[in-house]
């Protein structure tokens, strides 16, 4: 029965988003100014001409999960065989924009792993934190803050556009939690 509820909310919620996109793509066949796009683009605009604005986006990757356990598994010291959950795999807020000519932000919090048997305080990690300032708006620009960005190493850090619909391979993440936050560091 249990699992029946969570199948049921699941394609509710399936449902409702899948509304909002059918919405979403007939205000966009509508001519609107910059400043009445909010829901279309999710942008806040700075200014008159659209260039200068503040961008909000979400993610999230739900799991419906029904399993057996190993011999021996304890949830709560209660001895289970098996188990069946809908869970939050990872949940992603963005918010990014240019906010003047030559200052660009981008930041993202969000959670891993929330379940039926997660901690119930679990609190939002910051992801990324990076500001950048452009010397010469069109060749050089500066950047600083929390980042996952690791160079020129192919596959070594994970972008959560791509691992929303599947589990990366941690393998490649050799520092993972042993010299850094979840891959991110503080750079420049």
């Amino acid at each position: 029965m249990k699992v029946f509820k969570s199948l049921i909310a699941s394609m509710a919620l399936c449902a409702l988003l899948v509304s909002q996109n059918v919405v979403a793509q007939q205000q966009a066949t509508e001519p609107v100014a910059p400043k009445q796009q909010f829901w279309k683009d999710r942008k806040v605009y700075l200014n008159e001409d659209g260039s200068n604005y503040l961008k909000f986006t979400m993610m999230t990757q739900v799991w419906l999960r029904d399993q057996q356990y190993n011999p021996g598994t304890t949830i709560y010291d209660t001895p289970k065989n098996s188990g069946a959950d809908i869970g939050i795999r990872r949940f992603r807020v963005q918010m990014y924009g240019q906010l003047t000519d030559r200052v660009f932000i981008y930041s993202q919090i969000g959670e891993n792993n929330f379940n039926n048997i997660s901690d119930r305080k679990q609190g939002f990690f910051i992801h990324d934190a990076v500001g950048e300032y452009a010397i010469d708006t069109k060749m050089l620009s500066v950047g600083a803050g929390l980042s996952g960005w690791t160079g020129l190493s192919r596959f070594s850090a994970s972008a959560v556009g791509s691992l929303m619909g599947i589990d990366g391979p941690l393998f490649l993440e050799s520092t993972n939690d042993v010299s850094d936050q979840f891959v991110r560091k503080l750079s420049v």
